[in-house]
């Protein structure tokens, strides 16, 4: 059984992504020292965490204007492209207009030794698109599934075009879920769940719209959903596997104190202290020998300023903690 290119893309990064970033890192510090006279940063140092993530993204965002540029190889002329008509202002009057001007110059009976293919896929298109319920068909599901609009409800059409978005973000939340209870990645931060339900959303309007909304109709220019929806998907599978780098990089850590270990070293200090200060208070009784009044009268100073400072201190954290 051949492993679908996400899954097989995923295996694939997590496996070698960091010996590829590990070699371009050192390249990148190479360059770097013979041209700007830099020296590379020390391997646990926040910085060379940072152009270590940095190349990581960098790497992601070269293969996300790749898939952009296979995708426009790629892809063939839909309906719209051959009756030249744009799918935002569509009317009937301009495509019949449209169809009109097209089958003069390519009808086979205006061409010697014309070949029909072109004239039948320019009658197919104009016949899909002047049918409400198949050209709906055709936007979301493509041109495998205009036979089987003709004998379904628009309603079914429907349900058939929003099945695998649910079933793909749904796959999303299961594998993350999944993961946090085995503890092999933990949940992420609000952006990472709002990121997805706003592409989420988007998608869903895109199918339920009669065409594409922003950014999509901006990003796939006179692209049909059944166009670019496995292209969207594969940009966000590559989104959730750049996510710890994206975060890094924009959201900086924040230096969160640890309480035990600074109760640790506080409570360290105050031993050292007290060590010094019966050290010093023993070289200050020496003079008074055996002046066992004056000893003890300052022994009771030092109680009474050590009780009063102990009770400002609580007094001042109880304002602090109100």
């Amino acid at each position: 059984m051949e492993l679908p290119p996400g899954i097989m893309l995923w295996i694939f990064w997590c496996i070698f992504s960091g010996k590829l970033i590990g070699i371009l890192q050192k390249l990148y510090y190479q360059i770097r020292r013979r041209i700007c006279y830099i020296q590379e940063c020390p391997v646990n140092s926040v910085d060379f965490s940072r152009d270590r993530r940095k190349i990581s993204l960098f790497l992601i965002i070269v293969y996300l204007l790749f898939i952009m540029c296979e995708f426009y190889v790629k892809s063939s002329q839909n309906f719209y492209e051959i009756l030249k008509i744009s799918p935002y202002s569509l009317s009937k009057g301009k495509l019949k207009t449209h169809f009109h001007k097209i089958a003069l110059k390519i009808h086979p009976d205006k061409i010697k030794n014309g070949d029909a293919t072109e004239f039948i896929r320019l009658r197919l298109a104009y016949n899909v698109l002047s049918n409400e319920k198949q050209r709906f068909a055709y936007e979301r599901l493509g041109p495998s599934m205009i036979e089987w609009s003709k004998t379904v409800s628009l309603y079914e059409i429907l349900f058939e075009s929003i099945k695998p978005t649910f079933q793909f973000y749904g796959g999303i939340i299961f594998v993350s879920l999944v993961f946090n209870f085995l503890g092999i990645k933990p949940l992420k931060t609000f952006w990472y769940f709002y990121i997805i339900g706003l592409w989420f959303t988007l998608e869903v309007l895109s199918i339920i719209r009669s065409y594409p909304i922003f950014p999509f109709n901006f990003i796939f220019l006179r692209k049909l959903p059944f166009e670019f929806l496995t292209t969207i998907h594969t940009f966000l599978r590559i989104f959730l596997l750049a996510w710890s780098d994206i975060e890094f990089i924009l959201f900086s850590e924040k230096n969160v104190i640890d309480i035990s270990e600074n109760s640790k070293k506080i409570f360290s200090l105050s031993s050292i202290l007290l060590d010094e200060s019966n050290h010093l208070l023993e070289m200050e009784y020496s003079c008074y020998g055996d002046k066992s009044v004056a000893k003890d009268r300052i022994k009771k100073r030092i109680k009474e300023v050590v009780l009063e400072n102990q009770v400002n201190f609580e007094l001042n954290r109880l304002k602090k903690l109100d």
